[in-house]
């Protein structure tokens, strides 16, 4: 076309192409740069600012999950208050969160905001059933209600932090696969960029050498940096800046990549320092603490189960099987198979196990070891456990002494009281002659006194006798209805004295339980004795039995003097009496519900009561329905 023209025109005509041909690639670079630059002003205006909140929201429901398993081991109390309070405080986080995550989504330029909204209703229902749940749990606490209505509210809650747990992960792999969508996008248009530029580029330097080449290559370099930069921003590495200083739509777009980079470099040093704060909590516990995965590996260990395991070199037990670094032993002394270990056991079943093991170290000593394995659970799945050491080795061998110094000192005193009583006695009856009203008075008080001794005596020879696991435990099938009534006629007499009315109720179709009559007798004898002596005259006292699932329930109410509030916790400990008794009644060891706690927990029940202060008290114990395992011993109850 340019055969026949001037140099002129040939070179006005070059240059007229060229131009034409650099207007176009310039008109394709910005419309293709802007598109790259909305679609990252996209991922940093709207994805970013979402995926953000709803971390945080993940980190708040998992803080939430923690102060609600804190708050359910608590009933009342100033720990139950403070646990309370963070759990509410947690939860108001948890609603300004959400909001905000709402308003980043209406604010967005995306297609998908409508998408986004629908799909965030579900965390908003999970975040409304956690809420309730939460409340409704605090205010069945509060009200002191049935433990069987805790645990399903508390089963309730556990499935609500679930399902919000898996929301958010649910919606946070969403906006993670946008981010990933127009990254892919703007890598694709990128692309074309690159292809276009040199492509034209080529052309250009047909008919005018370097100038196109030039414009092409600067373009290109600047456009492979974009690529590269956002190449290694999707593969995490954020440290690297885009160097282009241009003014133009490239340099807005490599400031708006560095920006994102550093907003990211911020968020992931939070996230190491969370991490470094959480190991320096870790260390300074002073118990021990072994995390395991799914598989029983061990995935962190600090250095005071390390001390008490004797490991030299944490990082070298790291991602190995903790069957394989430690050998434990049962309290009887036979070793355990790797599937016999607390934490297989967790693993396995589920459920928190928490006993005291043997462990021979390395200098050949043997240690008690007080293990508590919990199980870590993922969307209903046991995904490893947390497992806390405590060397009880000294605490155990002072109880053993003091049990036994409890024993010897308990049944030496036998001997002399029973002299004693004996001898007050003889003098009652006249066998050293007859007594004057006064040294009858005065002998009858040593009598009384003696019977009193004589009591507190045997009930410290029980409770050493079950503490020190020597009692025997001998069951055979018992009908309650026989058992109680039995022991309600020793107590006729007595509840006939104070004119109180007694009322029994035994389910109709009670099978006979196989259970050790003298030690669940026991039971029941001392919390009708409390019953009867704690309840003015004319009162009521009722026995309840029934059946709930895999339990026998046990009520004994009475309408009595009732136990102060503010004294309700210390009830069962040894030697307590709550102050308005102890004045109406002073006697009473304060041992014979330490004792009763002691029977039932070691049959595998439960025992709890309600209590209102002048209008009565209800105990209330369970027995399995399968009954009680036998066991051998030396002793039984008051031989």
């Amino acid at each position: 076309m340019f055969k026949n023209k001037s140099i002129k025109i040939k070179l006005i005509g070059a240059f007229a192409i060229t131009a034409i041909l650099v207007i176009m690639l310039s008109y394709f670079n910005v419309q293709a740069i802007g598109r790259i630059h909305d679609s990252f002003s996209d991922i940093m205006d709207d994805h970013l600012p979402r995926l953000v909140t709803l971390q945080s929201m993940r980190v708040t429901a998992v803080r939430i999950d923690k102060e609600t398993t804190a708050y359910q081991g608590l009933t009342r109390g100033a720990e139950a208050e403070t646990r309370k309070n963070a759990l509410l405080a947690h939860l108001d986080k948890l609603t300004d969160q959400e909001k905000d995550y709402v308003i980043l989504v209406n604010r967005g330029r995306g297609h998908e905001k409508n998408e986004i909204l629908a799909g965030f209703k579900t965390i908003s229902a999970a975040k409304e059933r956690t809420v309730n749940a939460v409340f409704e749990l605090i205010a069945l606490k509060e009200q002191q209600a049935q433990a069987s209505q805790i645990a399903a509210k508390e089963a309730e809650l556990h499935t609500a932090e679930t399902t919000l747990q898996a929301t958010l992960t649910e919606n946070i792999e969403q906006d993670l696969q946008t981010i990933r969508t127009d990254d892919a996008r703007a890598d694709a248009q990128v692309d074309q960029i690159a292809l276009a530029a040199l492509l034209t580029a080529s052309a250009g330097s047909i008919f005018a050498i370097g100038v196109g080449l030039v414009i092409s290559i600067g373009v290109a370099r600047n456009i492979k940096k974009l690529r590269v930069g956002s190449a290694r921003i999707a593969g995490g590495d954020f440290s690297s800046q885009i160097e282009i200083k241009s003014q133009d739509e490239l340099g807005d777009l490599a400031r708006s990549f560095n920006q994102m980079s550093a907003s990211l470099r911020a968020s992931y040093s939070r996230l190491a320092l969370e991490k470094e704060r959480d190991e320096i909590l870790l260390e300074s516990m002073n118990e021990g603490m072994v995390a395991l995965d799914a598989k029983g590996n061990i995935v962190l260990i600090n250095s005071v189960a390390a001390e008490m395991l004797h490991i030299e070199n944490k990082q070298a037990v790291t991602g190995k099987s903790l069957a394989g670094a430690i050998t434990l032993f049962s309290q009887g002394g036979k070793l355990l198979a790797p599937g016999e270990l607390p934490s297989s056991l967790t693993l396995q079943s589920g459920e928190a196990i928490n006993q005291a093991y043997g462990y021979h170290t390395s200098d050949k000593r043997t240690v008690l070891l007080n293990i508590a394995s919990s199980p870590v659970k993922l969307e209903n799945k046991v995904g490893g456990a947390i497992l806390i050491l405590r060397d009880v080795t000294k605490e155990k061998e002072v109880d053993r002494m003091k049990t036994e110094f409890i024993s010897l000192a308990s049944h030496q005193l036998r001997t002399p009281l029973s002299a004693i009583k004996w001898f007050s006695e003889m003098l009652m009856n006249g066998d050293a002659g007859k007594l004057t009203p006064e040294q009858m008075d005065f002998t009858k008080n040593i009598a009384d006194s003696t019977d009193r001794m004589v009591d507190l005596v045997n009930s410290l020879l029980n409770i050493s006798r079950i503490e020190s696991g020597r009692i025997i435990v001998d069951p055979h099938p018992t009908d309650l209805q026989e058992l109680i009534t039995g022991i309600v006629n020793d107590l006729k007499a007595k509840t006939e004295e104070r004119e109180q009315t007694l009322v029994i109720s035994v389910h109709p179709d009670m099978p006979k339980i196989n259970l050790d009559p003298r030690l669940i007798g026991q039971v029941y004898l001392n919390l009708l004795t409390n019953a009867v002596k704690y309840t003015p005259k004319k009162g009521e006292i009722s026995v309840f039995v029934s059946k709930k699932g895999d339990d026998v329930i046990s009520q004994v109410t009475d309408n009595g003097y009732g136990i102060p509030k503010a004294q309700q916790a210390r009830i069962f400990q040894k030697f307590f009496r709550a102050e308005n008794v102890a004045k109406v009644e002073t006697d009473g060891t304060g041992l014979g519900l330490y004792l009763i706690k002691a029977i039932v927990e070691s049959s595998g029940g439960k025992i709890w009561f309600e209590s209102e202060e002048n209008k009565g008290t209800s105990f209330w114990f369970t027995i399995p329905l399968s009954g009680m395992k036998p066991k051998e011993g030396e002793v039984t109850l008051d031989a």
